[in-house]
C-alpha cells in the first residue's frame, strides 16, 4: 500500500471524488462496476451514433453529398461500412445479380487523413478520418 496523501486527484475537470487503496480481492468489484458504466456509456453512444448515420443517408436528396469525420476506430468502421457496404453493419446485401445493394457512392477512392505537419500542429488532428460519400 502506498499513503494516501502521495495521490493528488484535484484537477480542473476531476474523474474520481475520491481515491484510496484497495486490496487485490477489492479492487476487482470497483474494476468490474467502473468497466460497466463505461461499457453502457460507450454502447449508448455508438447506439446514437448509427441512428444518425441511417437518418443522415434517408434525409439526403439523390447526389447529395455526406460528409463523416471520425476520431475513433468505432466511429470510422460505421462510416467505412455505411458506404463500402450499404449499411453500417457491413453486411453486403445483394440482389439476384449480386450487385451490392447500397444507397451512396464514394466520392474519394481514399480516406483522409491530415497531413503530417497538420498532426504535428495539432495532435487530436491525428486520428481524425474524413470521408465523403454522394446519394444514388
Amino acid at each position: 500500500h502506498g499513503k494516501k496523501e502521495e495521490i493528488n486527484i484535484k484537477t480542473q475537470k476531476p474523474e474520481f471524488i475520491e481515491w484510496k487503496w484497495l486490496d487485490i480481492p477489492e479492487l476487482s468489484k470497483v474494476v468490474v462496476d467502473f468497466k460497466a458504466h463505461i461499457y453502457n456509456r460507450i454502447t449508448k453512444e455508438i447506439n446514437s451514433l448509427k441512428e444518425l448515420l441511417n437518418d443522415a443517408v434517408s434525409l439526403l436528396n439523390p447526389d447529395g453529398r455526406l460528409v463523416l469525420i471520425s476520431y475513433h476506430s468505432l466511429e470510422d468502421r460505421l462510416a467505412k461500412n455505411l458506404i463500402n457496404k450499404g449499411n453500417i453493419e457491413g453486411v453486403e446485401q445483394k440482389d439476384f445479380f449480386g450487385k451490392i445493394h447500397k444507397d451512396l457512392n464514394k466520392v474519394n477512392k481514399k480516406v483522409i487523413i491530415p497531413s503530417e505537419e497538420e498532426s504535428l500542429l495539432n495532435s487530436r488532428a491525428r486520428s481524425a478520418k474524413l470521408r465523403i460519400a454522394e446519394k444514388i
